[in-house]
């Protein structure tokens, strides 16, 4: 019977746990980059609906603003008749020359500024043209008593895309009783 001696080394097996752990870290690192992405998915998902329930709030407060303050000619016939109501008892004849003055105003024009010295009535009114300034003021003039009436300006406002026309008016004041 022979006898078989192996003197050669035996082959270590390769490790293979350096493989085994780059492959692990290597699963996590992707698992960690999707979890990632999702989250920021999912979040600009709930970022888009939040501001389209702001959108629709804000509109809804818009509409309400806009029933609570009325409607901006309506706002201004009140200043309009605020200002009327005010001079009417001191002057009467000024109450009833700027009544006329208002009336006669065209739908487009606001007027800007009312002052009242010493029998003299000065209006700034905003126009959009200075042809409208031109017939307001011969509007003005037809009406009965007022024909000593007075432009002394129309200055151009670019950024409003407006004119402001400066009249005076010379009214007798009546007596404040």
């Amino acid at each position: 019977m022979a006898i078989e001696v192996n003197l050669l080394q035996k082959k270590e097996r390769k490790n293979r746990s350096f493989f085994l752990l780059g492959f692990l870290l290597l699963l996590l690192t992707l698992a960690v980059i999707a979890g990632g992405v999702f989250l920021a998915w999912q979040q600009n998902d709930e970022i888009e609906a939040v501001k389209i329930q702001i959108e629709q709030q804000q509109q809804t407060n818009q509409i309400l603003q806009a029933d609570i303050d009325g409607t901006v000619e309506q706002k201004e016939i009140q200043q309009h008749e605020a200002l009327i109501e005010q001079v009417a008892d001191l002057f009467p004849e000024v109450s009833i020359t700027l009544h006329e003055v208002t009336s006669r105003m065209p739908r487009s024009a606001v007027m800007d500024q009312v002052i009242y010295e010493e029998n003299q009535l000065n209006i700034m009114v905003l126009v959009s043209s200075s042809e409208q300034a031109i017939h307001y003021l011969n509007q003005l003039r037809e009406i009965e008593g007022m024909e000593d009436i007075r432009i002394h300006s129309i200055q151009a406002i670019p950024e409003d895309n407006a004119q402001i026309a400066s009249y005076t008016i010379f009214v007798e004041a009546g007596d404040p009783s």
